[in-house]
């Protein structure tokens, strides 16, 4: 019973062992146990028949059974292992996990490239109000997108917890939803990348003031290089002008003029445009006081809608009005802060600012979207100095 005991263990041991990865000595250990098994078997039944001096004859016969256990079981290991590998990739979503032995030897840098675009998504669609945080929705627009231009993934789910105060793993957070993507290609499970801010990210009394302000890289251009505008004289009998499109000069009538951004142009109906002194932006300008998490941009459009009527259409010409001075940083939605620049740029400039990171005399980093919470909850004002302009 001993012998017996024994074998049977040994198998249920090795199939723990086959779960955990280690095949080859598992398998050998239960080939020896079946084997040891069956001269077991057949010398309790010799001994039930009183049959003596049979112990030749029986190994003779167990040789070609030996090796049908052998196969049999190197069959049922793969199986097992299938199977378990199966049970793994459904009830492990550990972060950035992927599988060794992949089909496709790009696997991994696919599934990297994928997550990577995640972080730009959420830029981009959080650059549509600048306040910091996504929405469920613009969550889920994010794994549409995503998944849409990564086909190595076979679908990503996301899990939202809206709930201000706390997060889904139950630390506290200040009216920050936790957004988590889970990912199938292999497995895995990335969290967004915004994390809330806690207390020990706060900056010393004397950084970040007017005097000793944040060093910010800039994702626009200055504000001497936004792109001239060029106006042709009345064509409609509103007053208003057509879109003077490839090949329609000769519907322009009048002489065109040039409207530089840092000069003061009156319109033809009387409106005049140009960044003013206080707004315009170089290396060296202060920006601040930092806008709290909530206050978000109301867009281009006072400059916009002004402009359509004399032939401007953003859309056509992939541009869009844009505030020099960001309102997250300070700037106002007024005409004297407003320009055209190119879509992308403007578009995508709030969500980069919130992301820029900034480090503490503490040795720590925060990020600007991490200052506008302490903002929220303390009021307290913040100033950065442009160092770097875009081309």
């Amino acid at each position: 019973m001993k012998d017996i005991a024994a074998t049977v263990n040994a198998i249920t041991s090795s199939l723990a062992e086959i779960a955990a990865g280690n095949i080859t000595a598992a398998a050998g250990k239960v080939t020896t146990s079946l084997v040891g098994a069956l001269g077991i078997a057949v010398g309790f039944l010799a001994r039930v028949a009183r049959l003596d001096g049979i112990g030749a004859w029986v190994q003779k016969k167990l040789e070609p059974i030996k090796k049908a256990i052998s196969s049999a079981w190197d069959k049922f290991v793969a199986w097992f292992k299938g199977l378990v590998s199966k049970g793994r990739s459904r009830s492990n979503a550990t972060p950035n996990a992927t599988t060794g032995n992949q089909k496709d030897p790009e696997h991994d840098k696919k599934v990297a490239r994928g997550l990577a675009q995640i972080e730009r998504e959420e830029a981009t669609i959080d650059a549509k109000d600048n306040d910091g945080k996504l929405t469920k929705a613009q969550a889920e627009q994010v794994a549409r997108k995503v998944r849409q231009d990564n086909p190595i993934f076979k679908k990503i789910l996301v899990h939202y917890n809206p709930k201000t105060g706390t997060n889904i793993a139950g630390q506290h957070v200040v009216n920050k939803p936790e957004i988590v993507y889970e990912w199938f290609a292999s497995n895995g499970a990335r969290v967004s990348s915004r994390k809330p801010y806690t207390d020990d990210l706060e900056p010393a009394p004397n950084e970040g003031t007017k005097t000793n302000p944040f060093p910010l890289d800039w994702p626009k251009k200055a504000s001497s290089a936004y792109p001239e505008l060029y106006l042709g004289e009345r064509t409609n009998p509103d007053g208003t002008t057509g879109p003077a499109i490839s090949g329609d000069r000769n519907n322009v009538q009048g002489t065109i003029r040039t409207l530089d951004p840092h000069l003061q142009n009156q319109l033809p109906t009387g409106e005049t445009i140009g960044i003013t002194t206080k707004w315009q932006l170089d290396v060296g300008t202060i920006l601040g006081p930092l806008a709290p998490t909530g206050v978000t941009s109301p867009g281009g459009g006072v400059i916009n809608s002004l402009l359509k009527k004399y032939g401007y259409v953003p859309d056509d010409e992939g541009m869009d009005g844009d505030h020099v001075h960001e309102i997250q940083l300070g700037g106002q939605d007024v005409l004297s802060n407003l320009w055209p620049l190119n879509a992308s740029m403007n578009r995508s400039s709030g969500s980069k600012i919130d992301k820029a990171a900034i480090r503490l005399a503490s040795g720590k980093q925060v990020y600007v979207y991490q200052l506008r919470e302490l903002v929220q909850k303390t009021n307290r004002a913040f100033y950065f100095e442009v160092k770097t302009v875009k081309p």
